[in-house]
């Protein structure tokens, strides 16, 4: 999903050159609106998380090349990411996984948003330089 009709054809592409794109499905939504009544077992995502404050001090290679959608939600840079994850279990079957791409600074509130009873195996992973960056959790029952 993408809210972006380029970002889906960048990924049709990669996906064509590393022979996967049999095994995916492309869809332009923003977050979950497009959805109906549909099922993942895996649900990825690199949200906009940076904050309007971030923006100020990004490097300019980054806030002049990448669209401004992909990089903030106009705000404190976790609204879409509160967003994916409580509508998430309307979309992931049981046991359905969600890895998302979170800001460096975001980790206790990212995780303090999961509601404990239907989440399980909440992860905050560090990314190559040893920051936390991504969060994993795994749906205990799908809504």
């Amino acid at each position: 999903l993408d809210a972006s009709e380029r970002a889906l054809a960048v990924a049709e592409r990669n996906a064509k050159t590393h022979k996967v794109l049999e095994r995916l499905e492309l869809k332009l939504s923003n977050v979950f609106d497009n959805l109906q009544n549909e099922k993942f077992d895996l649900i990825v995502s690199n949200p906009p998380y940076i904050s309007m404050e971030e923006m100020k001090t990004l490097q300019r290679e980054v806030r002049d090349f990448e669209p401004y959608i992909a990089l903030t939600d106009g705000k404190d840079g976790l609204s879409i990411v509160e967003k994916i994850i409580g509508n998430a279990p309307n979309f992931l079957k049981a046991d359905g996984v969600l890895l998302m791409e979170i800001g460096f600074n975001q980790a206790v509130k990212v995780q303090e948003m999961f509601d404990k009873t239907i989440w399980r195996e909440i992860e905050i992973l560090p990314d190559l330089q040893s920051i936390l960056r991504m969060v994993k959790a795994k749906l205990v029952k799908s809504g």
